[in-house]
């Protein structure tokens, strides 16, 4: 069809107004698939009629009615004198009585009269919309009005729908034997489209939305007319309320089987819906290709699938729930039967809400496996807990359990408490294989189960085979994660690494000797080793994140950074929101240990954000511990106090982490002078390390952190001894705490000695990469820097050092010897003093050689501290 169509319609009216010779009369024919505009061409010639003064006679066809005879009929003579009424009845009566009556045949021949008597005064229209829908009766007089109206001015207007089933089957084939006029309505063309849009959006947007328009209409005027309603005021192309409407109108009118096969179509959704209809509703193929034909000519349907998901969802609204699940079940059965992919089988299991037997639990499993691979946990979790609620085997209920407790744990830790028990009793029942012992025994170290923990070893103990010493290495590393050592569930459960020479293994005790030994390049190398081989998963995030932390501890935070960042990005692409959260808190604890305490904020209140706080478990200690740190570093204390009176779980404190978190809260403390709060903290930190007899500098420098304690209630020597046991700590401090642990001691010791001891601080903080510690120290060498200058300046010069046992240095000599015990370098010392690099360099040669020293390291600290005496 085109507009101009529209305009025929009174040309129509006129050709058959116009005659005055009894030719005037016709038959025109309005053909097209659901939705096309036949009732509007109608409603137009009705209208072009009127305007002539012609007498309309019209009635519209129904599915509901077509039983009662008569019943078009009657609507075209409504209104007329009572003796035309009673011979409608009349006729409706002989009809119901005998269909093959000859008396029939006259009360047609009657009743038909009565029409052509009206055309004599005035033209008559006669107009029947949806006439498949029709009565036979009236069908009948429809006939036989056609036949006589030859020398009247009569014309009949009949709108007919593509996919007709009329009662009497010969009505088409005999209406159009005398000739007639057809109007064939086709889909409008994108112009058409803008045109017929812009009486509601004007002409820019209709011309603005052209494409979609065509593309979601298929040139359907009832749809371009509903798209233009929704579509009025809005700046974007959206289907609404309005569209839907009008193809929920359209599904109402249809004839079964159209709508069967319309509705088969949506809930299939694919480009083999024809084939796949013929199995499902068990009709014929040329009865689903006719009816797909009928849906694609009424712009609904393109290459077999409807054009926009809300016109299939219109069409589905229509069914009862009931009845839509009794497809949803037959597709599902359907798509098993042809091996469709267990995925696209389990999305119509869901939407039915049932299963149909033993093979339905089979696919919901394999769906969640897949989805599970391809990292597409929402789905995984929807398939595995629809199979848990239809699961009546206690055996099909675990295998369920199993798969959905990692699946939730991805997003949400939290939600996985529900389905925890009946894992810890398979564990105590022994009935988990060493893989899903693993797995299970990670989440309950999350928890802080260490109950089900033991079991979990226990049971990887009594396994054995090819993967054992992976799986074993990687729980170990996980344990350490939590713990620091394999003491406490390892031991009872009597589980150990595996003897022998397996990578894994050696791995594995290379970098869980990083909490208690700090890095090492060994432990470096391994953690690029697991960092290259290891792919980021349910059971390995924390032996990633325990490598990404034993570089930093091996003063390459650079390479932390990049390894750390790049899990991060592929734990967000892959929707694993836990994984993201504990790497975003190894990042933020990655920042600040680089001194980069503004970032170290932002990426543990990142971390924090990810989960809430329930789903954090017992490592909700690593990120508070850390933004409390960096808060504090900013002097933000409010902010700091806030993440202090966040709740954690009781169980925090028996982990590593427990360690950590009481570091940091001291410290705020500390830093706020609540300092009895910070030394019980502190103490805390003391007894869990004599409890555990595990000490972990590295994350919680307790004996530094007490002495700092100690130096705010002017307790030096308390302080002192503190300092000097951790450095002699076997095996070594790493550089970090070594660096703050000598500064600590710079300010518990004499003056004397606090140049070198900084000194030594600063080449320590250097090496760590910590940034925000190094600016702490030069902050206090300068300090002392410049109080020794104030000194100095106040006191008369002189021309020598003579002192007990001390060799004579000159003047010259005395200041380079000065300021290279501060650390200067030689060209500082010469901007300094107002000498060449080379005339520096003479000096030292003397002041080494007079002194007997190899070089500045071993220059005595008393040389900076004489000219205060």
């Amino acid at each position: 069809m085109i507009l101009s169509e529209r305009q025929h319609a009174s040309e129509v009216v006129s050709d058959f107004t116009g005659s005055t010779d009894g030719s005037g009369s016709g038959l025109v024919l309005v053909n097209g698939g659901p939705g096309t505009g036949k009732t509007t061409v109608v409603h137009d010639i009705v209208a072009a009629a009127a305007r002539a003064g012609a007498l309309l006679l019209s009635a519209t066809g129904s599915r509901a009615e077509r039983a009662f005879p008569t019943g078009v009929l009657t609507q075209l003579l409504h209104g007329q004198s009572f003796e035309v009424t009673e011979r409608v009845a009349q006729l409706a009566k002989a009809y119901t009585a005998d269909p093959g009556d000859g008396d029939l045949i006259r009360q047609l021949d009657e009743v038909c009269g009565v029409v052509l008597d009206l055309a004599v005064t005035q033209p008559v229209v006669v107009t029947v919309d949806d006439v498949q829908f029709a009565d036979t009766a009236s069908l009948l007089f429809l006939l036989c009005l056609r036949r006589r109206m030859t020398a009247s001015r009569v014309l009949m207007v009949l709108a007919e729908s593509d996919l007709s089933q009329p009662t009497f089957p010969m009505f088409r084939a005999e209406i159009t034997r005398a000739p007639h006029r057809r109007v064939r309505l086709e889909a409008l063309s994108r112009e058409s489209v803008e045109a017929l849009a812009s009486a509601r959006l004007g002409a820019d947007v209709a011309h603005r939305f052209g494409a979609e328009l065509h593309r979601i209409s298929g040139g359907n005027p009832m749809l371009v007319n509903a798209l233009a309603d929704d579509l009025a005021g809005a700046t974007e192309c959206e289907v609404g309320v309005a569209f839907r409407e009008a193809v929920l109108a359209c599904a109402q009118r249809w004839e079964s089987p159209l709508v069967q096969i319309a509705r088969s179509v949506a809930i299939l959704d694919s480009a083999e819906s024809a084939a796949l209809t013929t199995s499902l509703l068990g009709i014929t193929t040329e009865t689903v290709e006719h009816a797909i034909g009928v849906l694609t000519a009424a712009g609904l349907l393109t290459d077999g699938r409807f054009r926009h998901p809300a016109a299939a969802a219109a069409v589905l609204d229509s069914m009862s729930t009931s009845d839509r699940a009794r497809l949803h079940l037959g597709v599902a059965a359907l798509l098993h039967q042809c091996g469709s992919p267990a995925d696209e089988v389990a999305e119509h299991l869901m939407a039915a809400g049932e299963v149909d037997g033993d093979w339905s639990h089979a696919v919901l499993r394999e769906a969640a496996e897949h989805a599970l691979a391809g990292d597409e946990v929402s789905f995984a979790v929807r398939c595995l807990e629809f199979a848990l609620q239809v699961a009546r085997a206690d055996e099909d209920r675990l295998i369920i359990v199993q798969l959905l407790v990692p699946a939730l744990w991805r997003v949400n830790p939290a939600a996985t408490a529900a389905y925890l028990p009946p894992l810890k009793a398979a564990l105590n029942d022994g009935d988990l294989a060493p893989r899903d012992a693993l797995t299970m025994a990670e989440h309950f170290l999350w928890t802080g189960d260490v109950g089900a923990v033991t079991l979990a070893l226990t049971a990887l103990n009594k396994s054995a085979g090819p993967q054992h010493a992976q799986v074993v290495a990687e729980l170990w590393l996980a344990y350490h994660w939590f713990y620091g050592s394999s003491r406490g569930c390892f031991a009872d459960a009597g589980a150990e690494l595996p003897s022998g020479n397996d990578p894994w293994v050696g791995a594995a005790k290379a970098l869980t000797n990083v909490w208690t030994h700090g890095g090492s390049d060994a432990a470096s190398a391994s953690a690029e080793h697991v960092l290259q081989s290891c792919r980021l998963g349910d059971s390995t995030v924390e032996v990633l994140a325990t490598a990404v932390l034993a570089l930093v501890f091996g003063n390459r935070a650079g390479r932390a950074e990049w390894w750390c960042d790049k899990l991060i990005a592929s734990s967000a692409q892959r929707g694993a929101t836990t994984w993201q959260a504990l790497l975003t808190a190894v990042r933020a604890d990655i920042a600040l240990r680089r001194g980069e305490a503004e970032a170290a904020a932002t990426h543990a209140r990142a971390a924090l954000t990810l989960l809430p706080a329930r789903s954090w478990g017992v490592m909700i200690g690593y990120p508070i511990a850390t933004l409390v740190l960096a808060e504090t570093a900013l002097e933000r204390h409010e902010e700091a106090a806030e993440a202090v009176r966040q709740r954690v779980p009781e169980a925090l404190y028996s982990t590593v982490w427990g360690q950590r978190y009481l570091h940091a809260r001291g410290h705020h403390y500390l830093a706020t002078n609540q300092v009895l709060a910070a030394v019980s903290d502190f103490q805390a930190c003391a007894a869990l390390r004599q409890e555990w007899d595990l000490d972990l500098p590295i994350l919680a420098p307790w004996r530094s952190d007490l002495a700092q304690a100690n130096l705010k209630l002017n307790r030096q020597a308390a302080a002192r001894e503190l300092v000097q046991e951790q450095l002699n700590l076997t095996p070594p401090l790493d550089a970090r705490t070594r660096g703050i642990t000598l500064r600590v001691l710079a300010a518990s010791t004499e003056q004397a000695q606090r140049p070198s001891l900084l000194r030594q601080s600063v080449e320590c903080l250097q090496a760590s990469g910590d940034r925000l510690e190094l600016a702490v120290t030069l902050g206090d060498l300068s300090q002392f820097h410049q109080q020794f200058e104030r000194v100095r300046a106040a006191k008369p010069s002189r021309p020598a050092v003579r002192g007990k046992g001390t060799p004579v240095l000159s003047e010259a000599e005395r200041r380079v010897a000065q300021l290279a015990v501060l650390g200067h370098p030689n060209r500082e010392i010469g901007q300094r003093l107002f000498i060449t690099v080379s005339t520096v360099e003479q000096h030292l040669t003397r002041i080494y050689r007079k002194l007997g020293v190899s070089g500045r390291s071993e220059l005595p600290v008393g040389l900076v501290m004489d000219s205060t005496d």
